[in-house]
């Protein structure tokens, strides 16, 4: 009982600390009795709302006449009489009230990320850029190490790191932009407190004596 209650009736177990079944069982009753009401059908409520739907369809259809006869100038078409709406079987009732499971239901994401799986130097008249290329063949060029640092997330950094280190594990870096790519990235993954850059971090940030 507690356990339906907490699930259905939204009570914590920690509320029941204490209490005997005697005690429980009338919450319990409560609860599910609202909860059961809630599934029944209640028949006078469906018959106003078919009778309701019924009058609101002829009054529309009556209004709809009324304006071809006067838009013709003839007399008013005599009305025919409409069907009520028929009143839905217990079968249908239970269609509508059927429950999905969520394992039923597939959602696609709004965005993909393509990760990445390469990466060159590419040139451009007398410029040169890093070029990214992702999954599907989708490429990005950046010219500043900083555009790379604002565009990826941690496991895209992780992910160029991993290739930059692969390429230059049998060979160093010769042109200017492989060894630019390396040095930021190094300081980044590893730091080195003698380097330029941490000098300067340590030097801005930290309280000097």
């Amino acid at each position: 009982m507690m356990i339906y209650l907490k699930n259905m009736a939204g009570y914590k177990i920690g509320y029941f600390k204490g209490m005997s079944y005697d005690e429980i069982r009338p919450i319990f009753k409560e609860e599910y009795n609202k909860i059961q009401t809630l599934f029944k059908k209640d028949t006078e409520v469906e018959k106003t709302k078919t009778k309701r739907i019924a009058e609101e369809t002829l009054l529309q259809e009556s209004f709809k006449k009324l304006r071809i006869a006067e838009a013709s100038r003839s007399e008013p078409i005599q009305e025919q009489p409409t069907e009520e709406p028929k009143e839905l079987s217990k079968e249908e009732h239970k269609k509508m009230l059927e429950i999905v499971p969520v394992e039923e239901i597939k959602a696609e994401a709004l965005q993909v990320k393509y990760p990445i799986i390469d990466w060159e130097i590419h040139t451009e008249g007398s410029r040169k850029n890093w070029k990214i290329i992702r999954v599907r063949n989708i490429t990005e060029a950046y010219q500043v190490f900083e555009d790379i640092i604002k565009g990826f997330d941690r496991e895209d950094l992780v992910t160029l790191w991993s290739l930059v280190k692969e390429r230059f594990r049998s060979a160093e870096p010769t042109e200017d932009k492989e060894r630019a790519l390396w040095v930021e990235l190094k300081r980044l993954f590893k730091p080195d407190k003698d380097d330029v850059m941490w000098k300067l971090q340590r030097y801005m940030y930290d309280p000097l004596t």
